[in-house]
C-alpha cells in the first residue's frame, strides 16, 4: 500500500503459535488401570467441516474412520481491531540491533479468533483431549513471541479460551457412523506493526533553553538573561549506551539575543 511493501509475517507467526500449543496431545488406551496403548493426536490446519466432507464423499475413508480418529484441526476465523488496547500512535519502539539503531511505530492491537476442532469416535477420547487443554487456560495462556525480527522485539501474546461445545453426529448420519466433534473457541490478543526505520533521525540530544530575567522563556525580540543547556555525555551515546546528562546554565548581565546561524548569543536582535 502507498507503494511500499510491508510484511512482518505476523499472521503466519500467530497461526504457527496457536497450532504449536496443541501439537503434543495424546490419547491413552486403558485396560482397567493399566495403559495398553498410546496415540499422539495429529493436528492440521483445517476447517470444522473438512473432515466431515471427506467422510461423506469417500465411503472407504468412512469405514477406516475408527483407525484415523481421533484427530484435531484448527483455523483462524476472523480478526478485529481492539480499541480497548489502543495506545498513543506517536510513541515508537527503538532498538539497537548489532550496533544499528532502528525504530518502529507503535503496535496496532487486533484480536484474532481461532477455532480448534476435535474429531473422535469415542466419548472418552474426546474427554481425554479436552482435559489436556482446558486446565491451561484460566481463562488465558500467555507466551512471549518474537514478532518483528529486525527490531528484536518480543511481546506477550495471550490466548483466551472463550467457549467449549460438542456435538454427536450419530443421529443425523445416514449410514449410522458416529463422529463426535468438540469445538473450542479462542481469542488471541495480537498486534500488527508498521515498517521499520533504520538509523532514524529526529532524536533530541541537545536542548538549549533561553530564559528571561523573570524566569520565563525568551519572548520574541525581548532577549534573554540566561540560557540552560542540557545534553548527554558522550553526545554519541544511544539510549542503549551508558551516558550521563549534563546541565549547564549561563547568566548574562545584558539581555542577549539568539543567532540561529551561529547558534551563539549576541547583543543585538538577529535580523536574518
Amino acid at each position: 500500500m502507498f507503494g511500499k511493501h510491508l510484511y512482518h509475517r505476523l499472521v503466519k507467526k500467530y497461526v504457527a503459535y496457536f497450532g504449536t500449543l496443541f501439537n503434543n496431545i495424546e490419547v491413552r488406551r486403558y485396560e482397567g488401570n493399566d495403559i495398553i496403548g498410546r496415540l499422539r493426536v495429529p493436528i492440521s490446519y483445517a476447517s470444522k467441516d473438512y473432515y466431515r466432507q471427506r467422510l461423506v464423499s469417500d465411503p472407504e475413508l468412512a469405514r477406516q474412520a475408527s483407525q484415523m480418529l481421533p484427530r484435531m484441526g484448527f483455523m483462524m476465523t476472523s480478526m478485529t481491531y481492539d480499541v480497548s488496547r489502543k495506545i498513543n500512535p506517536l510513541h515508537k519502539f527503538v532498538s539497537n540491533v548489532n550496533g544499528s539503531l532502528r525504530s518502529m511505530g507503535n503496535s496496532i492491537p487486533y484480536d484474532f479468533a481461532f477455532e480448534l476442532h476435535v474429531w473422535c469416535k469415542m466419548q472418552e477420547d474426546g474427554q481425554q483431549i479436552i482435559e489436556q487443554i482446558v486446565p491451561y487456560f484460566h481463562p488465558d495462556f500467555t507466551a512471549s513471541l518474537k514478532l518483528v525480527e529486525y527490531m528484536d522485539l518480543s511481546l506477550d501474546v495471550p490466548v483466551i479460551l472463550d467457549a467449549v461445545s460438542n456435538e454427536d453426529t450419530y443421529e443425523n448420519s445416514p449410514d449410522g457412523t458416529r463422529t463426535i466433534i468438540w469445538t473450542l473457541q479462542f481469542t488471541m490478543k495480537g498486534y500488527f506493526f508498521p515498517d521499520v526505520e533504520s538509523n532514524p533521525s529526529g532524536i533530541v540530544k541537545h536542548v538549549d533553553l533561553h530564559l528571561s530575567g523573570a524566569g520565563g522563556i525568551e519572548a520574541q525580540g525581548q532577549g534573554y538573561n540566561s540560557n540552560l543547556e542540557i545534553k548527554p555525555s558522550p553526545t554519541s551515546a544511544t539510549q542503549f549506551d551508558p551516558y550521563t546528562i549534563t546541565t549547564e546554565q549561563n547568566f548574562f548581565d545584558t539581555a542577549m539575543h539568539f543567532n540561529p546561524v551561529t547558534c551563539e548569543p549576541q547583543l543585538e536582535p538577529y535580523e536574518g
